[in-house]
């Protein structure tokens, strides 16, 4: 089994999870905390989350530490994971055009 991994937060995710998304969708917050918790118990490996809440983000051929999303109904985490870190980077909802920010295409 892998070590635990530490997990650090950019602090505008940390605001949108700890002051909107706890307050406006408590059910999807838990879910994101359990998720993400899992990530930190369990590594990125197959079959930790289901296939269709983790994705690697595309446009990152040369980047040795790749953006990641984590899904949870309508709110999306990016992060990367940085030797035994897990840094999350930013927390929204799907139909913000975040995505840009991490992928070059």
């Amino acid at each position: 089994m892998s070590p635990k991994l530490t997990v650090s937060y950019h602090s505008e995710a940390k605001k949108v999870l700890e002051e909107i998304i706890k307050r406006d969708d408590p059910t999807a917050y838990s879910d994101i905390v359990k998720d993400i918790q899992t990530l930190s118990e369990k590594g990125l490996y197959p079959g930790v989350l289901p296939r269709n809440k983790l994705k690697k983000l595309r446009g990152q051929k040369k980047n040795p530490n790749p953006f990641w999303r984590l899904r949870e109904s309508d709110w999306r985490v990016v992060f990367a994971i940085k030797g035994n870190e897990i840094k999350i980077v930013w927390i929204g909802r799907k139909d913000d055009d975040i995505y840009k920010k991490f992928t070059h295409r």
